[in-house]
C-alpha cells in the first residue's frame, strides 16, 4: 500500500530542509516524497538534492503559480493509494508512522485524520519566543473512531464549532485514491480551492459513507518564519498584508479557477467559508445549504477585532456575497444591521507587550495534569524535526491502540520530568 507524502513549497528553503530531514527518518520503503517547488528563486533545488533519498522526487513549475495550483500540481504527481499533504514547515511522527499503517491495513478507509500538533517556530514575535512544545493528554491516546459522512456533513452545515478536527483532510490527513480519482472525475481537479484544508473538509464527502478519526496526532503543523497562517494573523494585526499573504493574493488573480472571495480577506472566518463555499459550487452543485446567518455571526464576531478598514472591507465582502448568492432579504437584512453594529463600535486597542515575567513563563517548560509544555531552544531541537523527535520521545512508541490511554499519559509525563531535570530526550 503506497503513500505518498506532498510538500507544496515555495521559497522556504530554511525551513523545508528540516521538514525533510524528518520525513526522510521514515523506515517506509513504499513511500513516495513528492515536493512541488513553484518556481522558487532560492536554493530550494539544492536543498533537496542534497538529501540524496531516492524516495525524494521534486517536481518544479515551469513558472509561479497561484498556491491552489501548486497544491494541484503535487496531487496530480501522486502515485499513492493513499495521499497526505503537508507544508514545507511541517513534519510527520516517525515513531507513531507504524500505528498509521497498522490502521490503513486493517481498515482501508476512505480517509483517515488525526488532530495536528501545533508547534510555534522561534521568533520574537511570537509569545515566549516560540519553540515550545505543547502536547495536550485530550489529543493523545484515544481511540479510532468510525464518522459517516451524512454526520459531519451536518455539523458543517449549522458550524459545529468542534468540526475541524474530525474533517476527513488531505492536509494533515489521509485520503485515498478512490476518492481523489472520485473527486477529480465529479470536478475536474482536486484541489478547486487555496483553502485546501476547508474545502476538502467538504468536497471529500461525496464520495464516501464514512472515514476514520484517530484522537492521536502523527503530524505537527509547524508556524514558520513564512507561514502562511501567521501572514493572516499578522495582516490582522497591522491592518496591511505582510509579503507572504500579499503574494499569495496577487498569484490568485491569473488563477483560472475564480473563489467566493478576493484574498487577502480580513479575517480567517473569511477563508474558512471561502474553502466550504466553493465546495458548495464544485462538489454540491450548489445544494451543501449552509447555515449562512451561522456563518457571518463568526465573521462579525471577529472583525470586533480588527480596524475599521478591515471592519469595512469585511462588510463589503459580505454584502457582495449575499447579492451574489441570491441570499434572502432577511440574510441581507442581518448583515446591514450586524455591519452597522460594527461599524459603531470602537475599534480594539493595540495589544500591549506583556511583562517580561509573564515572556519568562510562557517560555518555560512544565508538566500539569493534562499538558507538557517543553522548551526546545536551549536543547538545540528548536527546528520542526528536532521538536517531532522530541514529540515521539515524549509519546513514546506506535502500540496497539487498546493499552490504557491514562498509563500512556503518565508514561509520557514521566519521560518529561527527565527531559526537563535529568536532560533526558531523543537520541
Amino acid at each position: 500500500m503506497r503513500i505518498s507524502l506532498l510538500i507544496p513549497t515555495r521559497e522556504r528553503a530554511a525551513t523545508l530542509r528540516a521538514t525533510l530531514r524528518n520525513v526522510s527518518a521514515l523506515n517506509d520503503p513504499d513511500l513516495e516524497i513528492i515536493v512541488s517547488d513553484n518556481a522558487s528563486a532560492d536554493d530550494t533545488a539544492e536543498v533537496i538534492a542534497a538529501m540524496r533519498d531516492p524516495r525524494i522526487r521534486m517536481i518544479r513549475t515551469a513558472s509561479r503559480l497561484s498556491q491552489r495550483q501548486n497544491f494541484e500540481h503535487a496531487v496530480s504527481a501522486a502515485s499513492g493509494d493513499y495521499l497526505m499533504m503537508i507544508g514545507d514547515d511541517d513534519a510527520v511522527l516517525v515513531r507513531q508512522w507504524p500505528l498509521l499503517r497498522m490502521i490503513l491495513a486493517k481498515r482501508k478507509p476512505d480517509a483517515l485524520s488525526w488532530p495536528a500538533i501545533f508547534y510555534p517556530w522561534p521568533g520574537p514575535e511570537r509569545r515566549g519566543g516560540g519553540g515550545r512544545l505543547r502536547l495536550s493528554r485530550a489529543t493523545l491516546f484515544g481511540p479510532v473512531i468510525e464518522r459517516s459522512s451524512a454526520e459531519h456533513l451536518a455539523s458543517i452545515r449549522r458550524l459545529d464549532r468542534t468540526r475541524e478536527d474530525f474533517s476527513p483532510k488531505l492536509y494533515h490527513g489521509l485520503l485515498s485514491r478512490r476518492v481523489i480519482d472520485a473527486l477529480r472525475a465529479k470536478t475536474g481537479m482536486v484541489v478547486a480551492s487555496g483553502q485546501v484544508d476547508a474545502y476538502m473538509s467538504a468536497a471529500a464527502l461525496p464520495f464516501m459513507e464514512s472515514y476514520l478519526y484517530l484522537r492521536h496526532p502523527f503530524s505537527i503543523l509547524g508556524m514558520g518564519p513564512k507561514s502562511g497562517g501567521l501572514s493572516i494573523a499578522a495582516q490582522h494585526r497591522a491592518d496591511d498584508a505582510n509579503d507572504s499573504a500579499r503574494r499569495v493574493a496577487e498569484e490568485a488573480i491569473s488563477d483560472p479557477v475564480v473563489e467566493p472571495f478576493a484574498m487577502p480577506l480580513p479575517v480567517l472566518g473569511f477563508y474558512l467559508l471561502n474553502g466550504l463555499e466553493q465546495a458548495n459550487r464544485m462538489a454540491f452543485g450548489k445544494a451543501l445549504n449552509l447555515d449562512a446567518k451561522a456563518y457571518l455571526a463568526m465573521i462579525f464576531d471577529q472583525l470586533a477585532d480588527t480596524s475599521p478598514e478591515a471592519r469595512a472591507r469585511g462588510i463589503e465582502l459580505l454584502t457582495q456575497f449575499a447579492r451574489e448568492q441570491a441570499q434572502t432579504p432577511e440574510l441581507q437584512h442581518f448583515i446591514a444591521t450586524r455591519g452597522a453594529a460594527l461599524m459603531s463600535h470602537p475599534a480594539p486597542k493595540p495589544a500591549k507587550p506583556s511583562h517580561p515575567l509573564i515572556r519568562m513563563f510562557e517560555s518555560l517548560s512544565l508538566i500539569e495534569p493534562g499538558r507538557i509544555g517543553i522548551d526546545l531552544k536551549p536543547r538545540g531541537l528548536a527546528e520542526i524535526d528536532g521538536a517531532a523527535r522530541m514529540a515521539d520521545f515524549l509519546i513514546g512508541p506506535s502500540v496497539d491502540l487498546t493499552s490504557d490511554p491514562a498509563s500512556r499519559w503518565r508514561a509520557a509525563q514521566m519521560r518529561a520530568l527527565r527531559v526537563i531535570f535529568a536532560g533526558a530526550g531523543p537520541d
